[in-house]
């Protein structure tokens, strides 16, 4: 696939936001930097019925992705779908029963909860008929107990293994249906310690239904994350699939005006140097260093120059590739798929 072999070939690693573009696609990150991030974030929020709830929604955020796939930024799709039984995207202890068996063939809710998956499904394919390709990360950060389709006490009837076969009909799902424009990102949460190795190993699904590994990662400090990190690269490697962080922040709640936030994004660009991301994307604009001046000078100064944005004051060329070591007469080669937006760019149409 063309999106994904851009992603691997890219000399910085793409950069977003879910949430990030207005009604008019003009980002926050753009408003402070003057460049055009990588990444659109799409989230699928809280849904129920996604056909009769937001028909109207449809054709923006269609002509929306279509529009910022064309300017070069790929969009990234999650879900926080609720469960038609509790009506919720969180688990919880007054609906046990609304878990992963109940969403499979044969389960109470099997029907209506293929609603909105045939919602996005027809999304999908409206995107493939424009010539988008996107990723898509359902069901993350799988490990922890907040979801429905997640493991702990709130859903008992949840397993691994139960988890590793939803996910996998999902896939298969999608791709029966001839959505071959999607890369898929399977994307655990954060764990301190050995912790991680047993949980990762356990959900991962197979080889056969993901293209990247994510992680999601809210810590104050990124070098806390190390362990998730270190394992996933070591086991995304051994696999032949990309690595990516597919959430991160400083923390949950965003920036509060904490000490620790003035340099955040200089830890996280020095930790992130050591790790072959393909993308790295933080939540919505809570979580945007508009909100602080001081973030938004580590954000501008220390950890733009190290991702991959788009800059359009050269018209429509991309941030130019990290430059030799000082000292040195190295010539730098570009990659294709980062030399011209608009001509060399394979998932970009010419105009």
């Amino acid at each position: 696939m063309g999106l994904l072999a851009d992603l691997i070939a890219s000399n910085k690693p793409y950069y977003g936001a879910h949430s990030d573009f207005d009604k008019d696609n003009v980002s926050v990150t753009e408003t402070i930097t003057g460049k055009r991030p990588t990444i659109n974030g799409f989230p699928i929020n809280q849904s129920i019925n996604l056909k009769t709830i937001r028909p109207s929604d449809r054709p923006f955020r269609l002509n929306q992705i279509i529009s910022l796939w064309n300017k070069g930024v790929v969009t990234h799709v999650s879900m926080h779908l609720k469960h038609p039984i509790s009506k919720d995207y969180e688990s919880l202890e007054t609906f046990p029963n609304a878990d992963i068996d109940s969403v499979m063939p044969g389960g109470a809710a099997h029907d209506a909860f293929m609603e909105d998956i045939d919602w996005l499904v027809d999304f999908f394919l409206d995107l493939k008929a424009e010539g988008v390709e996107l990723i898509f990360r359902p069901w993350h950060e799988m490990n922890g107990g907040w979801f429905w389709w997640g493991q702990g006490a709130k859903v008992p009837g949840n397993t691994p293994t139960k988890f590793k076969a939803f996910y996998n009909y999902t896939v298969e799902y999608f791709k029966d249906a001839g959505c071959d424009n999607i890369v898929w990102c399977w994307a655990p949460n954060i764990r301190l310690g050995t912790r991680c190795e047993t949980e990762y190993n356990a959900l991962y699904p197979g080889d056969e239904h993901v293209d990247l590994i994510g992680l999601d990662s809210y810590m104050t400090d990124p070098v806390k994350s190390l362990p998730s990190v270190a394992f996933l690269n070591q086991f995304a490697s051994s696999r032949n699939k990309a690595l990516c962080l597919s959430e991160f922040g400083h923390s949950i709640k965003g920036f509060k005006g904490l000490a620790s936030e003035a340099t955040y994004y200089t830890k996280l660009a020095q930790f992130a140097a050591n790790f072959p991301f393909v993308f790295m994307m933080t939540w919505g604009k809570g979580f945007s260093p508009i909100n602080s001046g001081v973030v938004q000078d580590d954000f501008i100064n220390n950890f733009v120059p190290t991702v991959y944005l788009i800059d359009e004051t050269e018209g429509g060329e991309p941030d130019p590739p990290n430059p030799p070591p000082a000292g040195t007469t190295e010539e730098v080669i570009v990659p294709k798929s980062k030399a011209n937006p608009v001509r060399a760019r394979g998932h970009l149409r010419l105009r």
